[in-house]
């Protein structure tokens, strides 16, 4: 069985994309609480204050969270060390950028 990790950084910028500038700071705040979060469920409590905190203006944040929870949590049920190798496909892209730096200068 394969398991799907969405990209955390992907998430928080897609989901911040039409937060105002003045909002900004304190709801990357807010969300980082729920992905630094030590387990699942204390996830759903940070999720749940956020909710509190921020549906009144931006409840759509919210709501994309939530549609993509379990591809975003996926990286809970391992420890924290593993967490922070695969919360983001940053890594994959960087190996992925200088494998076609390689290839693209390569003739046949």
């Amino acid at each position: 069985m394969s398991m799907v990790q969405r990209c955390i950084v992907h998430m928080v910028r897609s989901s911040t994309k039409f937060v105002a500038d003045k909002d900004m700071k304190k709801l990357c705040s807010d969300l980082r609480k729920v992905y630094t979060s030590a387990t699942r469920d204390q996830a759903e409590l940070a999720m749940q204050a956020f909710g509190e905190n921020w549906d009144g203006k931006y409840k759509e944040v919210r709501q994309r969270w939530e549609a993509n929870w379990e591809e975003l949590m996926v990286f809970m049920d391992y420890s924290s060390h593993v967490r922070r190798m695969i919360y983001t496909t940053n890594p994959v892209e960087a190996l992925h950028r200088v494998m076609r730096k390689v290839t693209k200068t390569k003739g046949a």
